[in-house]
This record gives structure tokens, sequence and C-alpha cells, in this order.
């Protein structure tokens, strides 16, 4: 049954913090225009309330931005009360928000562009910001800008579905495009155990000529952004990329020849790919079994083979951090894919239900079992994944995203 609806034209991001988990990011889409043919932009922050008989999400933070957004992560930032947003723009520049000071009064920073050149020369039109909500903490400083930094890395735009934040190492978040680029070469990498494994100051990694950045958020204002080497040849660009969920340097990331690349942040290596045994499928979206394995200090320690060390680990003949979903955008070949990773002949198990391209996948983090997608068809599903049948069938707009709350 439907609960709430909000009409907006956005990217979405539910709040990854549980003391704010009702709360969800919406920041106006690229490429899309509203009724009234506006073509201003902005970054607002809604509250749920289940209980409120009224079918409306009222708005409790909204700051004005310059350019419509690519792709929107909200992150539980750990020196932060209610994490960190990041959003990506065609321009290939990356926003970071802090979402606190969004929630206690509104800024418009009309002037602003998310480009590096001009972070430092424009100055920012403050308007007189409306009382603190009730229940939320005053911000740091009245005057206080809600945008903490803009950073060019990118030389194409960021991909839809391409940011990303490590749900275990919070600090450091990933991002996809196209095209690419030349950075300096990071510094080696330092590790300890288990999910203490240090980052410090963070990888970028390259998959064919579209870009992965790795960004080390720990200081958001000036945030460390690197890359291990030059691109390799390849016309495909980046479509998705996400964080394994229970190997904090394992990150996979999807690109629209079908391949989905494996990369171990330590060994700065890929550690495998694979893709559709047929080539009928244009890999769109990716996503991680979202159960979190508690990983041994062996396994820790095992470098590039860390993956395949927490089977010997496992208890069990399934171990959830191997499984991956992917889905094809391809209106000839709508399929969702079930891989396990020890196996990447072929596909576990297939789901199959949309008639067109789909669009997106969220897989609960509340219940493993359930999973949902949407399609070109305008069709948002809900699978049982363990049974490979689809449980809801709901008729969305065009051009919906799926996405699960963690609460």
């Amino acid at each position: 049954a439907k609960l709430k609806q909000v009409h907006r034209s956005a990217n979405m991001a539910w709040s990854p913090v549980p003391h704010s988990a009702t709360l969800l990011a919406t920041a106006t889409s690229a490429g899309s225009l509203g009724d009234s043919f506006d073509a201003s932009a902005s970054l607002e922050i809604l509250s749920l309330d289940v209980a409120n008989p009224s079918a409306d999400m009222p708005v409790v933070g909204r700051v004005e931005i310059a350019n419509r957004v690519q792709d929107l992560a909200w992150g539980a930032q750990g020196t932060r009360s209610h994490g960190l947003l990041a959003a990506g723009f065609s321009t290939g520049a990356i926003s970071v928000w802090d979402p606190e000071l969004i929630l206690t009064h509104s800024y418009v920073a009309a002037n602003h562009r998310p480009t590096l050149a001009l972070a430092h020369t424009h100055r920012h039109r403050r308007h007189r910001p409306h009382q603190p909500i009730d229940r939320l903490r005053r911000p740091r400083c009245r005057d206080a800008n809600p945008l903490i930094s803009t950073t060019e890395r990118h030389t194409g735009p960021v991909q839809n579905l391409s940011l990303d934040f490590n749900p275990i190492q919070r600090n450091l978040l990933g991002s996809g495009a196209g095209n690419s680029e030349v950075c300096p070469a990071p510094p080696p990498l330092r590790t300890t155990h288990d999910t203490d494994i240090s980052l410090a100051r963070s990888l970028s990694l390259s998959l064919s000529l579209s870009k992965i950045f790795i960004w080390d958020l720990s200081r958001p204002d000036t945030p460390n952004v690197y890359t291990p080497g030059n691109a390799q040849p390849s016309s495909s660009n980046i479509s998705c990329v996400r964080w394994n969920r229970s190997v904090p340097h394992i990150i996979g990331a999807a690109s629209y020849s079908g391949n989905v690349v494996i990369w171990n942040l330590k060994t700065k290596q890929p550690i495998m790919n694979f893709s559709d045994p047929s080539k009928a499928t244009r890999c769109r979206a990716i996503t991680w079994h979202p159960e979190q394995v508690r990983i041994s200090r062996t396994a820790a320690a095992a470098g590039g083979d860390v993956l395949f060390t927490v089977l010997a680990t496992a208890a069990t003949a399934t171990c959830v951090a191997f499984e991956i979903i992917c889905a094809s955008e391809d209106d000839a070949s709508p399929v969702i894919q079930v891989w396990d990773l020890r196996n990447t002949q072929s596909p576990a198990k297939y789901l199959r239900g949309h008639t067109r391209g789909i669009w997106s996948l969220s897989w609960c983090t509340l219940d493993s079992s359930l999973l949902l997608s949407s399609g070109k068809d305008n069709r948002t599903i809900c699978w049982n994944v363990n049974a490979g049948v689809a449980l809801q069938d709901v008729r969305t707009n065009p051009g919906i995203d799926a996405i699960t709350c963690s609460r």
C-alpha cells in the first residue's frame, strides 16, 4: 500500500544514520524539467512519518544549487551527527554537504558552480536562515555554509548509480564516470586487521577509459583522491559502482559493455571480471548481498585473495560475501542475474518479469530475501530472491529509481 508520495524529478538517498533513518534526501535530476518548465535546482531533506495520515512528506531542510544532479549518495561519516551528502554533476565535479546544516536552516547558494576553478573566487548569496526545527540541534555557526567542498577529478559526467559510500570504512566514497584522466599515484597502502583496515589516503581505480575514484572524506573540506596509473584503451563507460558489504577494500564496477570488474584496493588490481555468457545484456546496475560477514584476521591479511579466503573461513557452502546481482537495461534482454563469484561461468539464477530494460536495483538490508527493481516499462517489482519469484508489481512513473529504507 502507498504510504507517502512526493512529486519530484529527483535523485534520492535515505539517511544511513540510525537516529535519522526516516529522512530522505532529494536532489533535482539532470536532464529533467518540472511541470512549470523551471530550470532551477535544489537539494532537499524530507521526513517520513508513518503515523501521520497525510500522504505528503514535509520538507525539513532545503538548499538551492545552481546545477542539477546526476547522482546522490548519503553516507554515515562518523564525525558528523547526520553523516555527509555527496552529489555528482555532469561536469565531473562532486560536491559534499553537511545534512545537519541543511536541516537546521535553508541556505541559498545561487552563484555556486560545481567547478574547481570557481571554488575560490565566487561569493555565496546568504539569506537569513529559518528558525531551527524542533528536536534538531542548532548548527555550529549561524551563517555556516552546508556546502563543504566541490572537487573536480572526473573529466566526464558522473554517472547515475555511480556514487556509493563504503558501508564499513565510512569515510570512503566511490565514484564512476566516463573518459580518462591522469592523476598522481597514491602513497603505499597501510593495513591492519578486520574492519580497521586503513585506506588512509585512499585510492583511485580505472576501468578502461571509464574512471573510478575512491574519495577519502576524513576531511571532507579537502578530500584525498588518487589514481594508481593510466587507463587502458576501451570505449565503455561506468554504469554503476558498489562496495562489498563484508570486505571493505573490495569494490565492484559495471560498465555499459556488460562487464563487471571486481577490484581489490590493497593490491590496486582487479581480481576478476565477468559478463553474461550470451553477451546479450548491457549491465546497468549491480548490488552486493546486504548482509555483513565477519571476516577473520587471516582473511583480512590475505591481500589479493581475501575474497576467496572468506570461502575457507565460511561455516557453510553459501557465503553471502560472494553474491552480487546485475541488471540489464537492454530492452531485448531485460533480465536480472544473480551471480556467485565462486563460479562466474554463468549466473546462479535469473529473475525475469520486466518487459523493458531495468534502471536500478535495491537489495533490502533488513530482509535479504527482498529485492526491488525498477525499469523502463514503468514498473517497480519486489522480488523474493531466494525463491526467484516476483511478490509485488507496482506501476510507476518513467525513470523511477528503487531504493529501500534501512529502517
